[in-house]
């Protein structure tokens, strides 16, 4: 077979082609085709939408994919313990069949229709996809080799594969339209933009196939004739643009246009459904028309039409689809907990053979699934509501609100819309046993069980015998069947046990086996046992292996041949043989299930792994069985499972102290069960156990195992540990050292790196060749004491299975374990911590340092680790963290010396100061520096770069508290310093330099700050780079120093390319401090711009990121909320500027005083807000107290405390005091040209100037006062363009304000 592949791609989306696709795929199945359908639009796949009615993994949480696929062949690739025993391992990666999904529906003459999904659905999907890396896969992994395999995999196996690509231009985009189609539809609407896009990807799609030609083929879709004039200029443009790629003569281009159109049906708008159920068959001018017509065109004359559907059967599929329904059209709703779901699926069989409708809604996944809300929709919309009440029910989380919501709509309880069943016999507890269950399926056989299920709805037994294929009755056990005793107490895994039958029913063609894998004690045998027990109605057989060596295999095998009445043989083999054969035909039985547990070694079970149509499920520790098998780990419990289980347990347990034992035991399900076991037996105390815990660990894990465990955990892993001693000794050495890392992954890089395989040597000498080390971790993953990630990029433990580890050593063992992981952590430090690069590096170690001890290490490499891990939390605005590491550090360092503080411990005091000063704490930060630089002075001079470093940081505090001068003075020595001792490019010196630039903002010599802040940018950038962190801090304060000098264009340009960069470097980028504190510069700049709208918006934007991130009373969020009072004045909103200035000035008293340079400029804010609501007295003596204060604080001809005295005159304008009014403005004019003031062209010296004019006029000199404003104006137009507001006050005879944006330390 030589199968043909066609991918439907679109440039945008909106086009129909999905639809198109899932169409055409059913036209060719019903003509007997066996199709594959293929989901590649990874990014946002819906093609499964258009199939769910036969899927029985209707939203694909369990059905893997294309995807999957991929990832799987780069993961083998990349795997350095793989070993390939051909030149074309990668073929059985592309195995499409091995994921591909049948279509529950019987096609004519043998066609199918195969899904090949997108991927599994599930939390990761997302991640899985925007994480994969294209480039590598093609560069590095020789990626086109696999497409290649793929490629002759599904035109194999398939006479069509229809492939849905995404739209765009991409690497998946460029697979699905380049690499494996034989032929192309290109989809497009009407549209220039549509038709242009879609004409530029057919050129490009036969430029790079020049050497095997696509057949591309154009197809208009979405097509509306109410405007015919347009429409024939969109046809006319089409075919215009793609005439070259069709190669037929002007009548046959002419009918294969008109045949290929499809239509616009505004019926098919609303839902995902299919044309072959939504119309009849016939119909000219439907959309099954068009489809077929369009099969004809694209598979040249192969398929032309589509056979005909019963009519009936047509409508009952269209229901299925059907989204929004009448109450009548589906007549009962079976509400049912996931254990019983084998009882629901009966009765739903039952009833649907008596003529009721039904649908299943499980009552405790939708917990999970976060649709309660759909699910009442669903009970709204039904004729009536049977509950299958059992223990498990009435213990749902969501179960007693469902009931009370039905049981509302038969308040009389005569069962006109609820019924209820019982399933197990259990007593039936409020609000349940209010109401006499009308079933009570405990102890009936199928027959009396039937007849009252049917006496209960009022129904007549079906005439019809009853399928072969229906659901079995779920109280008769299976005819051959030896699975161990179910575990009474099982708790959750709800999702793992319903994706696990989602998968083995969608097996249909092949047999899939199921592995589930994992750690010991993780209850793997406990779900194989659980799945027998919860769907052993699926089933007519279930046999139960025990496989940990081949010979148990072949004896369970051989004594399944007499309960198969086969004939007799002396041979086991032979028996086993037999089995196997009779299990692949299918008799006696094809539903048939055979658990293998325990089976390790892959290579000794495969042989003995029956095909056929039943299903097989295996636990194993080994990873290894994800190559041969669809591999499902199971890993530890989710916490509310684990408080679950304890309870079920211990009654009394409150779930305080269940939290606190299942965080204790890592939610490890044999650990908890252990636990909830001995308090039950003991009822000790949970404190006494926690304690119990915390000093004889091991011990209380090792003894004791739970009913139904044959050996601890601890005893599992314990022995795991000693085989691999023997085995592989350097092995065993690596679990001991990650026992003592946290038990968060351990990334491979540390793994393989040189100083932890220097401590592995002397195991394992053939350890110096990289190639040899993977088998290590391969030979801790076949025993399961380690998981390691898909993608082997990191190793875990679980935190019991390294304290057992840990408790079996001895004490010398684990000092010098705890010794080398100390400096193997070291020894991976980057030593950048402000560099972004290096920062995902940080993340990881920063996972071990605690667990590991290393604050507590006395060795000098380590504790650098430390302080540049402080430093690099910093970087990473985790300000708290690295405040708690850097006291911690502090603490244990100090206690080494008895009290004493070495140079690095007073240089951890500089980082943790400055984690105290990024979090607004300038008293705290100050005492720490201070201290800091003295005893630094006195062990090792001034001029050495730790002092060096500690008094900039120590200027920096001086700056928050408000010592602007006393800043300024410590920012000046602080550059000499730093130049002459480290030099001028140094980046301490460049810091120094900014530092001091920022000093002289304060100190209002605006002048000054621009030029330093520039040559420190300048400087940064030409030694680390454009991008660094410190180069877009350097430009924050280089930009803020242009706006303070009224270069506010310039000052724009350079933020919002400040900002952009941000957010491309910097960790959650939206949210960064930085970023943020750099955004609401901005807001100010455009604001002073003119630009009032854009700049509201951003300002609410940053506002609500400050909040969240840093918290309302964060110096950068009052500094944002300040500016949004002056953002809603210039919208003219003063009432509201009012409010948030007021709120702002008292947060600023209220942390720094009434005094401070912020409170201050925020009231001299708030008086603008007051004159503009009328409120000139009180405006005035807020504007004169103000004034006097900036005075004191900054000085008499700072720009602030003139900017203050504008404002000051304003109010006395506004009062009728014009005399005093005009005296202010004399006197403010000339300091603000002067040669130390803003200078002439600065926006606050033009404001001045206009009301200085203003008063001058009404004063009586109007000659001056026309030719100074005049003067103002043409200057402000000039610096701020004719349509400034600014502008247009000046034009309009207004006096300005000029309101104050201080600098944040």
């Amino acid at each position: 077979m030589n199968g043909r592949i066609l991918t439907f791609y679109s440039y945008k989306g909106g086009t129909g082609r999905t639809m198109a696709l899932a169409n055409v795929a059913w036209i060719l199945a019903a003509n007997g085709k066996r199709v594959l359908a293929v989901d590649w639009d990874l990014e946002s796949p819906g093609l499964h939408r258009y199939f769910h009615p036969f899927l029985s993994d209707k939203k694909l949480r369990s059905s893997r994919g294309v995807i999957d696929l991929i990832r799987d062949f780069a993961s083998a690739a990349v795997d350095p313990h793989a070993s390939f025993e051909s030149d074309d391992w990668y073929r059985r990666y592309a195995d499409v069949e091995r994921e591909a999904v049948s279509l529950s529906w019987h096609f004519p003459d043998d066609g199918v229709i195969d899904l090949l999904p997108a991927g599994q659905q599930d939390p990761s999907y997302s991640s899985a996809v925007s994480t994969f890396d294209w480039p590598a896969f093609y560069e590095r992994l020789n990626g086109g080799i696999f497409l290649q395999a793929l490629r002759e995999n599904m035109r194999q196996h398939y006479d069509y594969v229809l492939i849905d690509s995404r739209t765009g231009l991409s690497d998946t985009a460029g697979i699905c339209t380049v690499h494996l189609p034989d032929v192309v539809v290109d989809c497009f609407t009407l549209s220039e933009q549509s038709i242009d896009g879609a004409a530029s990807v057919a050129d490009s799609v036969a430029n790079q196939r020049r050497d095997e030609p696509i057949l591309i083929r154009p197809v208009p879709m979405r097509v509306e004739d109410a405007e015919q004039f347009k429409l024939e200029a969109g046809r006319d443009y089409a075919r215009l643009r793609f005439g070259p790629y069709l190669g037929l003569d002007a009548e046959a281009a002419d009918k294969y246009w008109g045949d290929v159109e499809i239509p616009y049906k505004p019926f098919f708008a609303y839902e995902e459904i299919l044309a072959v159920f939504g119309e009849r068959s016939r119909q000219e001018y439907s959309l099954l028309a068009s489809f077929e017509r369009l099969t004809n065109a694209i598979t040249l004359g192969d398929v032309s039409e589509f056979p005909a559907l019963d009519e009936r059967k047509r409508r009952q599929v269209l229901a299925q689809y059907e989204r929004t329904k009448p109450p009548a059209v589906t007549d009962v709703l079976i509400s049912y907990a996931s254990i019983d779901r084998t009882w629901a699926e009966w009765v739903g069989s039952e009833l649907g053979r008596a003529g009721l409708r039904s649908v299943l809604q499980q009552v405790d996944f939708s917990v999970d699934s976060g649709e309660p809300a759909g699910d009442r929709e669903q009970a709204r919309a039904v004729n009536r509501v049977l509950v299958l009440l059992s223990q498990d029910y009435t213990k749902a989380p969501n179960s007693a609100e469902f009931w009370r919501l039905v049981a509302a709509r038969d308040p009389a309880g005569a069962g006109r819309f609820l019924l209820s069943a019982r399933t197990d016999g259990t007593r039936v507890p409020a609000p349940y046993g209010d109401r006499q269950p009308a079933i009570d399926f405990a102890n009936l056989s199928e027959e009396r069980a039937r007849e009252a299920l049917l006496a209960a709805f009022g129904l007549q037994a079906p005439q019809t015998p009853p399928d072969p294929a229906a659901p079995r009755y779920p109280a008769d056990q299976p005819p051959i069947w030896n699975v161990p005793q179910r575990n009474v107490t099982f708790t959750g895994r709800t999702a793992l046990l319903e994706g696990l039958r989602d998968r083995l029913a969608a097996s249909v063609t092949v047999v899939v086996p199921q592995a589930l894998y994992g750690l010991g004690g993780v209850g793997k045998t406990q779900v194989a046992i659980e799945y027998a027990h919860r769907f052993a109605a699926d089933y007519d057989l279930i046999w139960w292996i025990s496989a940990e060596q081949p010979g148990l295999v072949r004896a369970a095998l051989a004594d399944l041949a007499g309960k198969l009445g086969l004939p007799e043989v002396e041979s086991v083999a032979e028996r086993a043989d037999a089995v196997l054969d009779a299990l692949r035909r299918g008799e006696p039985t094809r539903r048939w299930l055979l658990v293998y547990d325990n089976a390790d070694d892959p290579k000794a079970i495969l042989s003995y792994l029956p095909q056929g149509t039943g299903h097989i499920l295996l636990t194993s520790r080994n990873v290894d069985w994800s190559r041969q098998a669809s591999a499902v780990e199971v890993g530890a419990f989710r916490r509310e499972e684990s408080m679950a289980l304890l309870r079920s347990r211990v009654g009394e347990l409150s779930d305080r102290e269940a939290d606190q034992l299942a965080e204790k035991l890592g939610d490890l399900p044999l650990a908890i069960e252990q636990a909830g076991a001995w308090l039950a037996t003991t009822a000790m105390p949970v404190h006494s156990y926690l304690k119990l815990l915390d000093t004889r660990l091991t011990q209380v894990l090792a003894e004791n195992p739970p009913p139904g465990y044959p050996q601890t955990a601890a005893a599992t892993w314990l022995l795991s540990l000693e085989r691999l001693r023997e085995q592989m000794p350097a092995a065993a050495k690596l679990l001991e050292l990650c026992a003592f890392f946290g038990p968060e992954p351990i990334p491979m890089r540390l793994i393989n790196s040189e100083r932890f395989v220097e401590v592995l040597l002397p195991f394992d000498p053939s350890l110096n060749e990289p190639l040899l080390q993977g088998r290590l971790v391969q030979e801790i993953g076949r025993y399961a004491l380690a998981s390691v990630d898909t993608g082997h990029t990191a190793l875990q433990l679980h935190r019991l299975v390294q304290a057992v580890i840990r408790g079996q050593l001895s004490e010398e063992e684990r000092v010098a374990n705890r010794h080398h992981v100390h400096e193997i952590l070291a020894a991976n430090n980057p030593k950048i911590p402000d560099r972004p690069d290096y920062w995902p590096e940080y993340a990881q170690l920063r996972l071990h340092l605690r667990a590991s001890g290393a604050v507590e290490s006395t060795t000098a490499t380590v504790r650098q680790l430390i302080i540049d891990m402080a430093n690099y939390l910093v970087r990473i605005s985790d300000y708290q963290g690295s405040e708690e590491l850097a006291r911690e550090a502090i603490d244990s360092w100090r206690a080494a010396r008895e009290g004493d503080e070495d140079q690095t411990t007073l240089w951890m005091r500089v980082y943790l100061g400055n984690a105290l000063r990024s979090q607004a704490r300038y008293g705290e930060a100050h005492t720490q520096h201070d201290e800091a630089f003295r005893h630094l002075v006195e062990q090792l001079g001034t001029d050495h770069p730790y002092s060096i470093g500690a008094m900039s940081s120590l200027g920096a505090d001086l700056r928050g508290l408000g010592r602007y001068a006393e800043a300024r003075k410590l920012d000046e020595q602080g550059v000499d310093r730093s130049t002459r001792v480290l030099g001028a490019d140094a980046q301490r010196t460049v810091n120094a330099v900014n530092n001091l630039a920022l000093s002289l903002l304060y100190v209002g010599d605006f002048t000054g700050a621009v030029r330093l802040s520039e040559e420190a940018f300048i400087r940064r950038r030409a030694t680390v780079g454009p991008k660094h962190p410190s180069t877009l801090q350097n430009a924050h304060n280089y930009a803020r120093c242009l706006r303070d000098v009224g270069r506010y264009q310039e000052a724009r340009d350079l933020l919002v390319e400040t900002v952009r960069d941000l957010k491309e470097v910097r960790v959650r980028s939206e949210d960064d401090p930085h970023t943020l504190r750099t955004a609401k510069t901005l807001a100010v700049t455009l604001r002073k711009l003119g630009e009032v709208v854009n700049a509201h918006g951003l300002t609410q934007d940053t506002l609500a990121r400050l909040d969240r991130v840093l918290g309302r009373s964060h110096t950068h969020t009052l500094a944002c909320v300040s500016n949004l009072a002056c953002d809603q004045s210039a919208l003219g909103d003063d009432r509201g500027a009012r409010r948030t200035a007021e709120e702002a000035l008292t947060r600023y008293r209220q942390k720094f005083g009434v005094d401070h340079l912020f409170s201050l400029a925020c009231e001299n804010n708030l008086a603008i807000f007051l004159r503009r609501l009328g409120e000139a007295e009180e405006a005035g003596e807020l504007a004169e107290r103000v004034a006097e204060r900036m005075e004191t604080a900054m000085g008499r001809n700072h720009p602030y405390s003139l900017a203050v005295l504008v404002n000051r005159a304003n109010a006395l304008y506004d009062l009728g005091q014009y005399p005093e009014a005009l005296a202010i403005d004399e006197d403010i004019y000339p300091r603000l040209t002067s040669p130390e003031g803003l200078g002439p062209d600065h926006p606050d010296t033009i404001a001045a100037a206009n009301n200085l004019a203003i008063s001058r006029r009404i004063n009586g000199d109007r000659a001056s006062a026309q030719e100074l404003i005049q003067e103002q104006l043409a200057r402000a137009m000039r610096v701020l363009g004719a349509d400034h507001p600014n502008t247009a006050a000046i034009r309009n005879g207004v006096r300005l304000n000029c309101d104050i944006d201080p600098p944040e330390v």
